[in-house]
């Protein structure tokens, strides 16, 4: 898995890595909303810690759900330069052996930094294991940056060998238990579109990207104590092609109009995307339905069968499409923030 950053990089290296997770936060920002309705699998969040160790500063909470049956509940707690993992999912943060310490700290100015926490690998109950665990937590705001985003984490791990995933690149930690979010590791997942809201008519995209994303409605919380996981660009191999097939709104008694992009490229973690992708002439404002393919390296395979019933994919998928608003030029949709 790929270290997010690594002090003996110097100078050029450096800028690129903060370059590239400003450019992770922008499309955290634009992950479109609009997903199908799906049976919960986590039905009931229990938030109880029935014991904690004495914290040396202001906790921060995380409540992780793991496996395919949504199994394992694991909270992570970070107090200061200290991490505390419930490896054994008992809701006791005292039994788990050390705390993780902080590592590669690095001061970028009197108000910039960043850290992060390795946790050793465990095994959970039924069997499987968890490792590359990386947390890694930043501020890069100035004091100008009234607006900016803050303190932020970003969270990585691979489950059952094979499986690497992501969450955070936001404000993933909360200040108590009853405000936690909630991350569900290793459930089904879902293509969505990544960067942008909509397909706005008369302009040119920079890309076309997607990612495969736990859905929200898997988990029975508000919205903001939820946050999705991502499965990661390294759980398919390079040779597997993922394709965008677009079935586009068009005029009464025109004839169908559908176009179909390969995503070649892979940036960002969690992003496959391609950068030739323009919108087409005869699309009018509406519903676009995205439907997403994808051939792996090796064959034969079940390409008669959708994607969401496939066996090679590495989780389960809740579907395989996802539904784009088609907007003139300059239109806002109205539940858009301005």
């Amino acid at each position: 898995m790929l270290g997010w950053f690594d002090l003996g990089r110097e100078g050029a290296k450096r800028m690129k890595t903060t370059a590239i997770l400003l450019s992770y936060l922008v499309m955290m920002l634009f992950v479109a909303p609009g997903l199908e309705a799906d049976d919960e699998l986590v039905s009931g969040v229990d938030r109880r810690i029935e014991r904690e160790p004495k914290y040396q500063s202001k906790p921060a909470y995380a409540l992780l759900v793991l496996g395919a049956e949504a199994q394992s509940v694991v909270w992570i707690v970070q107090d200061g330069d200290r991490l505390y993992v419930d490896k054994n999912g008992n809701r006791d943060l005292t039994d788990d052996g050390e705390p993780a310490t902080a590592t590669d700290k690095r001061m970028l100015d009197t108000s910039r930094w960043d850290r992060r926490f390795l946790v050793e690998a465990w095994t959970l109950d039924d069997g499987s294991r968890v490792q590359d665990f990386h947390l890694r937590h930043w501020n890069y705001s100035k004091p100008t940056d009234r607006a900016g985003p803050g303190e932020q984490f970003g969270l990585s791990l691979t489950l059952g060998e094979t499986i690497p995933m992501y969450a955070g690149w936001n404000a993933l930690l909360a200040e108590s238990p009853t405000e936690a979010k909630v991350v569900y590791f290793g459930g089904p997942v879902a293509p969505r579109l990544l960067r942008i809201k909509e397909f706005a008519l008369g302009t040119t995209p920079a890309r076309l990207s997607i990612g495969f994303i736990t859905p929200r409605e898997l988990i029975a919380a508000p919205d903001s104590k939820v946050s999705p996981a991502m499965l990661s660009i390294d759980a398919l191999p390079a040779s597997t092609k993922i394709t965008a097939v677009i079935d586009w709104p068009v005029s009464e008694n025109s004839p169908v109009l559908q176009t179909t992009h390969l995503l070649p490229k892979r940036c960002c973690y969690w992003e496959f995307y391609t950068e030739s992708f323009q919108i087409p002439q005869r699309a009018i404002p509406g519903q676009a339905t995205v439907t997403i393919t994808v051939t792996p390296e090796k064959l034969p395979v079940e390409t008669s069968k959708s994607l969401a019933e496939r066996k090679d994919f590495p989780l389960e998928l809740s579907r395989d499409h996802f539904e784009v608003s088609v907007i003139n030029k300059g239109d806002k949709k109205a539940d858009q923030p301005e």
